[in-house]
């Protein structure tokens, strides 16, 4: 919604009633080029009517040139429409004289003047589809590379026993994050054994990695021994 049309509409409205009411709908779902795809059955709801009245209505906004519509060319196949009057879109004229913009260039339209409204060159636009002048082309930057949190664990316990500890948590549907694999490698490299820690966890399935406890893990130990003998 752009309070601007909106504005720009309600302080010179350009006709009156049912009209102005599904104008203004339209303005509601507008972007600050005067550009929506808003339903029928939404226009009709915010205009207080009948689908078949907002129809009318419409029909009546073209013929007094106050919007264009594109049959189909908005999103979801609605309809796409362009507000063309009180100096917004492309074209401000329309039968109203007292309407038209006197000026060449509007407040609303885009500041590089390398911006059009439509761009029909456009090669990854589909058919029928109006291209807005501050639509942003996705990066084709190859992004950072991003450590996972496999290697992450590895830098700090070897790359067998952090495969065997993330293998260990999807099997206990704890799959861990590459945030929460950093914030592990920082509690791992304040251990005096890291490894040893992981392959406790490991062993017991446990989620987290504790430090060594002489008291009660004896029986770990042993435990550890067996599985993962002098390695």
């Amino acid at each position: 919604m752009s309070l601007d049309v909106l504005t720009a509409i309600w302080r010179a409205p350009p006709c009156k009633a049912g009209d102005l009411l599904c104008l203004l709908a339209i303005a509601d779902n507008a972007d600050d080029f005067g550009y929506a795809w808003p339903s029928v059955s939404l226009i009709a709801k915010k205009a207080a009517m009948s689908e078949r009245g907002a129809q009318k209505c419409i029909k009546k906004l073209v013929e007094m040139g106050l919007i264009t519509v594109e049959s189909g060319g908005g999103r979801n196949k609605t309809n796409a429409y362009q507000i063309t009057t009180n100096g917004i879109g492309p074209n401000a004229e329309h039968q109203n004289p007292e309407q038209n913009s006197p000026n060449t260039v509007h407040p609303l339209r885009a500041i590089n003047p390398e911006q059009s409204d439509i761009n029909p060159e456009q090669s990854d636009t589909k058919p029928r589809t109006p291209v807005h002048p501050n639509r942003k082309e996705p990066s084709k930057e190859p992004s950072v590379n991003k450590k996972t949190a496999k290697t992450i664990l590895s830098e700090v316990v070897g790359e067998e026993t952090a495969d065997a500890f993330l293998e260990m948590r999807t099997k206990i549907k704890k799959p861990m994050t590459e945030y929460a694999a950093q914030l592990m490698a920082k509690k791992l490299v304040q251990m005096s054994d890291p490894k040893v820690a992981m392959e406790r966890s490991i062993l017991n399935s446990w989620q987290d990695v504790y430090p060594p406890n002489k008291q009660t893990n004896n029986a770990v130990d042993a435990a550890m021994q067996e599985v993962f003998g002098n390695a």
